[in-house]
């Protein structure tokens, strides 16, 4: 731009360090030159050259650095001031094609709006309800919808489309009613909130799901729309229509990646899945430069263009000496060669030979295909897109989860997507042209996070959020909801003979939940908890029973790891425990003076006997069977590696129960289970059953490229290259072996969020560098210790949403 006298434009320019921005001085002044050290060139600037600066206040937003006096001086700053709002409404009147009277009442809402102050946003300020590109998404919609309800008024309309975009992103219901209200009065409509989601809840709606259009993934086949959960669905396909960018704000567990993969199964497009942590960089959403990994398939591909050459007829004609060797070491030879052959039969020099312009201009090609394979056989590194290019490019989905984990400043690099012209340059690349991507029409981003306040939790900076169309997610608490999952979920008991029974046991279950979580201890059931529950119970009910079954269960979701996280002493932990217990059977309704009371009461001495008979644990020696390895009435299958015998003893009553619960904990087909039974417990079970443990200690400096892999230089014949080499964890997840994460809680936590995609449902991890995810395969185990964050030394509390995706 400096040589050719372009205009240049440095939006967010207070992203950037004010060391970097400074090297740009002696071109700011009287000058006019840039000095390029590198080149050891001063560049004087063309005449019409330009250059314009655009930033947000740093006060207010995230990661913008205030400049300093001797950069600000050289530039002629303006103040841009807010839209005044009879502008505001010609603006949308005229863009997005709206009656002028519609387009007033729509900036009188905004107006009123503007009075309230928001309780949970108050820093906001008078942005905390609505700023203006919620104006022109709202009119977009407007435009979009007005014609799909013939029977209602385009006032109704218009109200409808305000709630779904104003008030659905609210987290408290004072303040949805403040917007309901401003609705209401403008334009003079009654909104009946339920009557807004009837259509969708009852199925008459067009984008009513069908699960059965969904066999093709199987982890969603077991999905129980609940109401919450399809009026969610309808939210984000709305903004799908539109494609409007969404970010899915809420509690753990409350199913937001799900409602992503619906949408994606039922669209049938690919989905692509970035994983947010501390370290992330602009590199893993658009790309850069990686080591060339498979130099073998270029051999082949430059094999297979010279067997092609040799069959054309400008080739085999050619009269004199040409032999081309196939190996691609002397490919520069050969390119020198077919050069000279061409420029002959150009000449016309080649004589008795009649070869057409085609036959000629297919033996170019040939030629420039085996340069093109040549040049990146020679070079190092090579461009490789990142999934979001990627998304953009062939039209699929793409959803970055865990969003408020990355750092503001890489997050804004992708400002110009969530625009509504999508597009994205990549100055990273480099060469000669900027390279410009406008994104396929059906490209559609979405992103989910937690709320701010839990550990190493923060919320978005304002640039970013109003950006998206935010949804609030609420946590699932509706008892009728939960039934539904638990019923839905509990497969052998469809026969109408167990009818009764199961619903006792399911009302036992959501009775429990209900009284549990208004004792508020400091650790809420979620929904995760509620199918973990579920799925014990499913496994273990034919070989304990279902009362038994039930009650483990409740021991291994919850009674297991009371004190964990919650700061309950673990005296109270006792009698809470004692409470549940009581509860539970009295749920059950089962009497004091019949068998079953006796054998039930008992078990609440399994891993907290301290009290009662001490032979709860029986002692018979029935740790080995011939495939499989555990402590009566819990079993795991034997793993591939030969048992060892010996080294440990697990008759030793606390031992014993400790490995119980484990093995316990372990009847899940989840991935993680916890035990405090710390290091030699696991590695010991794992000897036992055949099973492998790779121990991984974490520390204060742990990085992802540690545990998932990184590049490295390895020597070669060609001298230094560079290639992949995996990870401890990473290789492990490969090999299905048992991974013990020890001293989970000295890692940063903006790490081990990384590691949520292989803990939760989804079960897979994506490694952004080889663009490749790898299945968990079913031996695959990770356990995990720490020692209480209250014995210091760096230990940190953990995130519930990591903590809740494991059994504790």
């Amino acid at each position: 731009a400096v040589r050719n006298g372009y205009w240049i434009v440095l939006d967010e320019l207070n992203l950037a360090p004010s060391d970097v921005l400074e090297a740009l001085n002696r071109l700011l002044d009287d000058n006019r030159e840039l000095f390029v050290p590198e080149l050891q060139e001063t560049i004087k600037a063309h005449p019409n050259f330009m250059l314009f600066g655009t930033q947000n206040p740093p006060t207010h937003y995230g990661g913008r650095k205030m400049l300093s006096r001797a950069f600000r001086n050289r530039f002629i700053e303006i103040q841009v001031g807010e839209i005044p709002e009879d502008e505001l409404s010609k603006i949308l009147c005229e863009r997005c094609e709206i009656p002028l009277s519609y387009a007033s009442k729509m900036v009188e809402v905004m107006k009123e709006l503007r009075m309230h102050r928001q309780s949970s946003r108050v820093f906001a300020g008078k942005h905390g309800f609505i700023t203006p590109r919620d104006l022109f998404r709202w009119a977009k919609r407007y435009k979009t919808f007005a014609g799909e309800h013939g029977f209602i008024t385009p006032q109704e309309c218009l109200a409808k489309d305000g709630y779904y975009l104003l008030a659905e992103r609210l987290r408290d219901e004072d303040e949805k009613s403040v917007v309901q209200e401003v609705l209401e009065k403008h334009f003079r409509v009654k909104l009946n909130i339920q009557n807004l989601y009837g259509q969708v809840l009852s199925g008459e709606s067009s984008s009513n799901i069908s699960i059965a259009g969904l066999g093709s993934s199987k982890s969603l086949e077991r999905i129980f729309m609940t109401e919450s959960m399809k009026k969610l669905y309808f939210l984000v396909e709305r903004c799908f229509q539109l494609r409007e960018p969404v970010l899915l704000v809420g509690e753990t567990g409350g199913g937001k990646t799900t409602v992503c993969q619906l949408l994606n199964a039922r669209l049938q497009l690919k989905l692509h899945i970035l994983n947010c942590h501390q370290y992330t960089e602009t590199s893993d959403f658009i790309g850069g430069f990686r080591p060339i990994r498979d130099k073998f398939r270029l051999n082949s591909n430059y094999e297979e263009t010279i067997e092609q050459l040799k069959k054309l007829k400008a080739f085999t004609c050619y009269p004199e000496d040409h032999f081309i060797s196939s190996c691609i070491d002397q490919a520069s030879s050969t390119i020198d060669l077919l050069n000279c052959m061409i420029r002959e039969y150009k000449e016309g020099r080649v004589c008795g030979v009649d070869v057409s312009k085609e036959d000629l201009y297919a033996f170019e090609q040939l030629k420039l295909n085996l340069s093109a394979l040549h040049q990146k056989w020679q070079s190092i590194f090579e461009w490789e897109d990142g999934p979001l290019v990627k998304a953009m490019k062939d039209g699929d989905l793409f959803l970055v989860d865990e969003i408020s984990l990355a750092d503001d400043s890489v997050l804004e690099r992708l400002n110009s997507v969530l625009e509504p012209e999508r597009t994205l340059s990549l100055a990273e690349k480099g060469g000669p042209e900027l390279e410009k991507i406008v994104a396929h029409p059906n490209f559609f981003v979405l992103a989910t996070m937690n709320p701010g306040g839990d550990y190493g939790k923060k919320e978005l900076s304002p640039a970013l959020r109003n950006r998206f169309t935010e949804i609030w997610v609420p946590p699932v608490i509706d008892l009728d909801e939960l039934q539904g999952i638990a019923l839905e979920r509990i497969s052998k008991f469809k026969g109408p003979t167990y009818q009764e029974r199961l619903l006792l046991i399911v009302n036992a279950m959501i009775s429990f939940w209900e009284w549990f979580n208004k004792l508020h201890p400091g650790r809420m059931l979620t929904v995760r908890d509620l199918i973990s529950w579920v799925t014990f119970f499913d496994i273990t009910e034919e070989s304990l029973g279902p009362e038994h079954a039930l009650l483990h269960g409740a021991f291994l979701v919850l009674l297991d790891g009371l004190s964990l996280g919650t700061g309950i002493s673990k005296t109270d932990a006792g009698v809470l425990r004692e409470r549940c217990l009581s509860f539970l059977l009295q749920k059950l309704r089962v009497d004091e003076g019949n068998l079953l009371y006796s054998k039930l009461s008992r078990m609440g001495n399994y891993g907290w006997g301290e009290y009662g008979a001490n032979m709860d644990v029986s002692h018979s020696d029935d740790k080995q069977h011939d495939d499989l390895f555990g402590i009566d009435p819990f079993y795991i299958k034997k793993g591939f590696s030969s048992c060892e015998e010996g080294g440990f003893e697990f008759k030793a009553p606390t031992t014993r129960k400790n490995a119980l619960r484990v093995l316990r904990a372990m009847q899940l087909p989840k991935p993680g289970s916890p035990g405090v039974g710390k290091t030699s417990l696991i590695t010991a079970l794992g000897k036992y059953s055949g099973h492998r443990v790779v121990r991984i200690n974490l520390s204060e400096q742990t990085d992802m490229m540690d545990l998932l892999g990184s590049d490295l230089p390895v020597e070669s014949d060609e001298g230094m290259k560079f290639s992949w080499s995996d990870g401890i964890l990473l290789q492990a997840l490969k090999e299905g072996c048992w991974v013990l994460l020890d001293e989970l809680n000295l890692a940063p936590q903006s790490v081990l969020e990384g590691l949520n995609a292989i803990l939760d449902h989804r079960a897979e991890v994506f490694i952004p560098e080889l663009g490749n995810t790898y299945k968990c395969p079913p031996s695959f185990r990770i356990f995990a210790c720490q020692n209480p964050s209250h014995q210091g030394g760096g230990r940190k509390g953990l995130p519930r949403s990591f903590l809740n995706r494991f059994t504790k």
